[in-house]
């Protein structure tokens, strides 16, 4: 069962550790076989929180990872370089093979700005892959400043010279879903189950996706 529910457990918390799930399992799919990337693959995570590297490879099989976030709180016991910078100017310089925004460009004030910062680390030829929300649907949280539509997105990476590879969606919008599957919280496999496939919906009608992932290849 879940810890809190029926106390302090909210229907976001179950939403929230559901998603965190399904999407740690996504980002090791992108990763691992779309990215192929290898043992010197140099990765960047620009705004990395705890990183979420840690969560889907294995200190076995994790690659050369840098991770930045304005005031990170991460303990080192993975072998990832951790450091302090700002998502929107980063002061970092050097070059990656592949750059990680994720859930980051909807709190900054200027997307393009940071876009073309981001840019500048990225090596030609190398892989951008950008997760935000879609700006096409109403969003709750005050800290989403900049959401950025589909279109926005394509139109930003194509004024970069970015080939988009692939845009996934996921989180099917479906009104008044997390209060419909309230009543069935004590069947905890049962919900996992029914978010697992809302989830996974938008993979064949992306346009009624509630989040997005773009993977997006720089010109050489």
């Amino acid at each position: 069962m879940w810890e809190g529910v029926g106390t302090i457990c909210d229907t976001y918390s179950v939403w929230a550790k559901n998603y965190h799930n399904f999407r740690l399992n996504v980002l090791r799919d992108i990763f691992i076989n779309k990215l192929q990337i290898e043992k010197d693959t140099k990765i960047l995570d620009i705004g990395c929180g705890s990183c979420i590297f840690r969560e889907f490879l294995s200190p076995e099989e994790c690659p050369e990872i840098t991770a930045f976030d304005i005031d990170p709180a991460i303990s080192n016991t993975h072998p990832i370089t951790f450091i302090v910078d700002n998502a929107q100017k980063p002061a970092l310089t050097g070059k990656w093979d592949i750059v990680y925004a994720g859930e980051v460009i909807e709190h900054l004030p200027s997307p393009n700005e940071a876009f073309i910062a981001w840019d500048r680390l990225l090596k030609p030829g190398g892989y951008m892959v950008v997760t935000t929300p879609n700006g096409l649907f109403p969003d709750q949280f005050e800290q989403h400043i900049s959401l950025m539509s589909v279109s926005k997105m394509k139109k930003m990476f194509e004024l970069h010279n970015y080939k988009i590879i692939e845009i996934i969606g996921n989180n099917f919008f479906i009104p008044f879903f997390d209060s419909l599957v309230k009543p069935l919280w004590r069947f905890e496999k049962l919900v996992d189950n029914l978010y697992d496939i809302k989830f996974k919906l938008p993979g064949k009608y992306g346009i009624m996706a509630r989040n997005m992932i773009y993977i997006a290849q720089k010109e050489y």
